[in-house]
């Protein structure tokens, strides 16, 4: 009797340890997974809306290297009906005007591409509306961490700009 219960007992630790074996398993499955889709998140402060917010002014950041982003930036707005005009980085802005400051990071695998941006929308010196996106891991091993600015950025500009109607497509 003592042995079957011995062997009861050494069959349960086995099952036990088979089971812990295997969510370890899965853990580290599961966590590959998140390294290879590489994800991107974002935090966003959406600019509220302002019928005559007139021209949103993008002070120039010559540290910023990511070839396009302005560009791409100027066609979120301009397809939701705002103006936007790029002046110095020490322009100063007047009472009532809206005003950005933006950067944009890359990241280096055999090509560059943007993993970080951050943008800031200013009116009478008060923020207004903010906005960070990220490639998590630098985008792993994904491919799509070498998509166009374009197209990571259109999802997080929409978002910042969801409360002005999209007037046209980019």
């Amino acid at each position: 009797m003592a042995l079957n219960l011995l062997d009861k007992m050494n069959s349960i630790i086995e099952t036990l340890s088979l089971k812990t074996a295997k969510l370890k398993h899965l853990a580290l499955f599961i966590s590959w997974i998140f390294f290879l889709t590489g994800c991107e998140s974002m935090d966003v402060k959406p600019l509220p809306y302002d019928e005559n917010i007139g021209v949103v002014k993008i002070l120039d950041n010559p540290k910023v290297i990511v070839g396009d982003f302005v560009d791409v930036m100027e066609d979120c707005f301009s397809a939701r009906g705002i103006k936007t005009r790029e002046v110095d980085e020490f322009y100063t802005p007047r009472t009532g005007e809206y005003w950005l400051k933006y950067t944009a990071l890359q990241s280096f695998d055999f090509v560059t591409y943007l993993s970080v941006a951050d943008v800031w929308i200013y009116k009478n010196g008060e923020l207004m509306a903010h906005g960070h996106w990220q490639l998590d891991w630098k985008g792993g091993l994904t491919f799509s961490k070498f998509d166009s600015t374009k197209e990571k950025m259109e999802p997080f500009f929409g978002e910042l700009l969801k409360n002005y109607k999209k007037n046209k497509k980019l």
